[in-house]
């Protein structure tokens, strides 16, 4: 599909690829938009979905060590009874 939006009909090579998109028709215009709005709206999904898998991650790290810390303290007042 891609390799036909760009393919030349040989009675027009003449007129060069620039005359060739000039001509490109109202269904070949918005199928390219279409396209590119899909790719950009996927990276942007794809970035946010990256960044919250990271927030998930860095979530879990300070919880476990919230999670030790308090074990730290308990274990300290248990052994030495101070505060």
């Amino acid at each position: 599909m891609e390799e036909d939006r760009y393919a030349i009909d040989p009675s027009d090579a003449s007129q060069g690829a620039f005359f060739n998109s000039l001509k490109r028709n109202n269904k070949q215009i918005r199928d390219d938009r279409a396209t590119a709005i899909t790719e950009d709206t996927e990276l942007v999904y794809k970035r946010k979905i990256e960044d919250l898998e990271k927030e998930i991650a860095l979530g879990i790290k300070i919880r476990n060590t919230e999670i030790t810390l308090e074990i730290a303290r308990q274990r300290y007042q248990y052994l030495f009874g101070g505060a």
